[in-house]
């Protein structure tokens, strides 16, 4: 008997095969013994279900010793490490098993990753998915192949894997935990999709053409993405810059805000958060992790939230002394008696009430003025390195400050006259660098 519907990786290439004891890893393990295939395997103990799983590592270690099949396998206190991730105890299996796969896969070279979902996982996924709430990428089911992670038997059926390990009488265990219908998987598996089959028996088979519909819409959809982000998206430096007028009529807007920002961290539920800033004042801001997005402008910013990785940097009223690509930046508040003239160009006094925070640390642009100290007429900054003599290697390193679209300081060049202390001055912000 013939798994005809397998689909085999490119000829010679080495697996390593992720077998639980399972009926559907175990037949798929003994399809790719008997092919003579290139093989390891690699069994996860979660340590979940007492002696349960160990006869389940025990039953694949009989099978691969038996068959001089190389074989791995690590146990974990799962519930432990849940507890302490904070998460559920699913997530933090997956998370486990698909590390310790890649672990092993660089330690032994294997080219790919196999696991042993079948076409009516497809089915359970999209219904799942559906029910939760998805996107295209949702719709379009289990991918075949996700990097060196390949799926062989997304295309054979349960009956089929069933009908096959009885015919080769291949040893395997059931997982307990995939008969209760405690969780929404198995309450689709056990409880909806049988009772959908009673009225209509050809569901199945409709569902898997669906899932088809839905990749090719999906491949369509992402070159549109792309071609929207082409347009959009203008790279400078580390940042990335996204022209609001541009992208108000770029299209439908939730979703394409979702598209440009989501790689970086930022999920649906903040899209909403990311359109408000397209009416916020210049240096509004959003982060996520290693992202922030910033209004600056007449343009969304996105940039690393680490000050040392951005060329973008909000400075609040009290955000005390930082690290920049500059050096260090510290700034004070004091009283206006203490006012002191600053001994070089890399301190800088300015009057706290004139300003509006969060002040905006970035690199300087062609276009960019300020009016220096004691002068009432404005002068652009690169009439101001160029009369300094910088070198033109030294002028893409020169930074400002600014205050609500206004240049307050050139660390090392000037102070605006803006922004200078008075007779009337209260209160006093002393900004510093201690330069590389």
């Amino acid at each position: 008997m013939m798994l005809k519907e397998i689909v085999w990786p490119e000829s010679g290439k080495t697996c390593l095969l992720a077998v639980s004891g399972g009926i559907d890893s175990m037949v798929m393990l003994h399809a790719f013994h008997e092919a003579s295939w290139p093989i390891g395997v690699a069994h996860c103990n979660y340590q979940l279900r007492g002696e349960a799983s160990n006869q389940e590592e025990a039953l694949v270690k009989t099978y691969c010793t038996q068959n001089q099949i190389p074989f791995y396998s690590r146990a974990f206190d799962t519930e432990k490490i849940a507890a302490q991730n904070q998460e559920s105890v699913q997530v933090t299996a997956r998370n486990l098993r698909y590390d310790y796969f890649s672990e092993l896969q660089k330690r032994y070279g294997f080219n790919h990753i196999l696991t042993a979902h079948h076409r009516n996982d497809q089915i359970e996924t999209l219904l799942f998915h559906l029910i939760r709430g998805t996107g295209l990428q949702g719709l379009s089911g289990i991918p075949e192949k996700n990097g060196s992670i390949f799926r062989p038997l997304l295309q054979v059926s349960k009956s089929d894997i069933v009908a096959y390990a009885k015919h080769y009488q291949i040893p395997f265990l059931e997982d307990s935990s995939n008969l209760k219908t405690d969780y929404t998987r198995n309450k689709i598996r056990h409880l909806i999709i049988p009772r959908i089959l009673e009225h209509f028996p050809s569901f199945e088979e409709n569902m898997l053409k669906n899932i088809q519909r839905f990749k090719e819409t999906l491949e369509i959809y992402q070159q549109s993405i792309h071609h929207i982000r082409e347009t959009l998206v203008e790279k400078r430096g580390k940042d990335l810059y996204i022209p609001i007028r541009k992208l108000l009529k770029a299209g439908p807007l939730k979703t394409i805000v979702f598209e440009l920002f989501y790689p970086y961290g930022f999920s649906a539920n903040q899209t909403a958060e990311i359109i408000k800033l397209l009416d916020a004042r210049s240096g509004a801001a959003i982060e996520q992790g290693l992202f922030r997005i910033i209004r600056h402008r007449d343009f969304l910013v996105l940039t690393a939230t680490q000050a040392t990785e951005s060329e973008i940097i909000l400075l609040e009223s009290d955000f005390g002394t930082i690290d920049t690509p500059l050096g260090k930046l510290s700034a004070t508040t004091k009283s206006a008696a203490q006012f002191e003239k600053p001994s070089n160009a890399w301190t800088c006094y300015v009057d706290r009430q004139k300003l509006a925070f969060p002040l905006i640390l970035r690199k300087w642009i062609q276009g960019d003025y300020l009016y220096p100290l004691g002068m009432e007429k404005k002068k652009k900054v690169a009439r101001i390195l160029i009369d300094a003599k910088v070198p033109l290697h030294e002028k893409e390193q020169i930074w400002i400050v600014e205050s609500n679209q206004k240049i307050i300081w050139i660390p090392g060049f000037k102070t605006d006259h803006r922004f200078r202390i008075t007779d009337n001055t209260e209160t006093l912000f002393q900004l510093s660098i201690k330069p590389h």
